[in-house]
């Protein structure tokens, strides 16, 4: 069964953002704790290994930012986009504190 995790998308220019939601199974979020924990502990999912590590959960997560950047565009069509791990995958991960840092 799949539940919703919230995510953000940024654009990195002007810091517009936004919040959108993706369904993920315990099991992805599972590979997703792992992965920060073990291989890669980059929140972005642009940035880190998450697309060649895991690229199922990659294109689920990118696929629910697309029309969020897209939305942004009409705000900022020269801008790069960043795309964030849901957050409360990184506390499962790294712990409550982790924001804090």
């Amino acid at each position: 069964m799949e539940r919703p995790y919230e995510f953000s998308v940024e654009e990195v220019y002007r810091s517009y953002s936004r919040t959108g939601t993706v369904l993920l199974s315990d099991e992805e979020v599972e590979r997703l704790v792992h992965f920060l924990q073990e291989e890669d502990d980059e929140t972005s999912i642009y940035t880190s290994d998450l697309e060649k590590r895991h690229p199922d959960i990659f294109h689920k997560i990118d696929d629910a930012a697309v029309p969020l950047m897209e939305e942004m565009d009409a705000l900022e069509p020269e801008g790069m986009y960043g795309v964030w791990i849901p957050d409360e995958i990184v506390k499962m991960a790294f712990g409550e504190d982790y924001f804090d840092l």
